[in-house]
């Protein structure tokens, strides 16, 4: 099987005179293949773009999700911080308000963030 077999079916044979046959095409099936070559290879490129794209799309996701990880990680600590504390104010016998109101605020936040909101 020829590796050019639309070429081959278009090839036109001509003796030049010296009885040496020559083989040529149209100019305009040389024409039409230098057209579907040059889309062929603008599809390439632009599906070539897309793929960067969705590797950067892909490589900014991963780094969010590493420094989401963290943060949660970071939460926990902090609640778990929090919850040292209370545990220490509650051998005060009124601890202030306003540290247990702030700790309370903390414990919601780290919480919801923790599920996502």
């Amino acid at each position: 099987m020829s590796k050019t077999p639309r070429t081959d079916e278009h090839i036109l044979h001509h003796g030049n005179g010296n009885w040496h046959p020559s083989a040529f095409v149209l100019a305009s099936f040389a024409r039409q293949l230098e057209t579907e070559l040059a889309e062929a290879r603008a599809e390439i490129e632009r599906k070539d773009e897309t793929i960067d794209a969705c590797s950067i799309m892909l490589s900014a996701r991963e780094s969010l999700t590493n420094k989401q990880s963290k943060l949660i990680e970071q939460m926990r600590e902090l609640l778990q911080l929090k919850n040292a504390i209370l545990g220490h104010c509650r051998f005060v016998t009124y601890p202030p308000k306003k540290i247990i109101e702030k700790l309370e605020k903390i414990e919601a936040a780290l919480l919801a963030a923790e599920r996502g909101e």
